[in-house]
């Protein structure tokens, strides 16, 4: 549960990071 909990952060911060640039 908490490793998949990370994963979504991860994308969603990759997402974000990506937006930025």
């Amino acid at each position: 549960m908490f490793k998949r909990s990370y994963v979504q952060v991860a994308a969603a911060s990759t997402a974000v990071h990506k937006a930025l640039i």
